[in-house]
């Protein structure tokens, strides 16, 4: 059985309570760690998509879809364009989380691999690993960008 996972964005003006400037820092802290914990769930969610039939771009958008979302924000107004640009930095810091060879998240995951073997791995292999997953990256971020280019006509 195929099950398919949507995910979209999308901007209403819903207005936001003032707050006063220490309370709103903490609220900023919360939030931020609240929208971390969607995104890595939204992540998994996309994986298992992935992994069970889902069409595969129809859940991504790339600089061009962010441009299109980034464009109708501006019309909200300037706080809301900083709370997207806001969203777009936590996205692209859990996504460099996650353990593929040349983002952060694989050379964490290399150093737990050293952590739990006890010696080091080979240069050459990881640089093999992280150029494989660096032309995956590349070759992803093609796909996405003219699934986007697509999408406008």
């Amino acid at each position: 059985m195929k099950s398919s996972v949507n995910v979209s964005v999308s901007v209403t003006d819903i207005g936001s309570p003032k707050l006063p400037f220490f309370e709103s820092i903490g609220k900023g802290f919360t939030t931020s760690f609240q929208i971390l914990g969607a995104i890595f769930i939204s992540i998994g969610n996309l994986a298992v998509g992935f992994l069970s039939g889902a069409p595969p771009l129809e859940n991504f958008v790339g600089p061009v879809g962010i441009f299109e979302v980034a464009n109708q924000t501006a019309q909200f107004g300037i706080i809301y364009l900083i709370q997207l640009i806001a969203l777009i930095s936590l996205n692209l810091a859990a996504l460099n989380l996650i353990p593929v060879p040349a983002l952060d998240g694989g050379r964490l995951l290399f150093l737990a691999i050293e952590k739990v073997k006890g010696s080091p791995i080979p240069p050459q292999r990881e640089g093999i690993a992280n150029a494989i997953g660096f032309g995956l990256l590349i070759i992803l971020m093609v796909a996405i960008t003219v699934h986007d280019v697509v999408k406008l006509f």
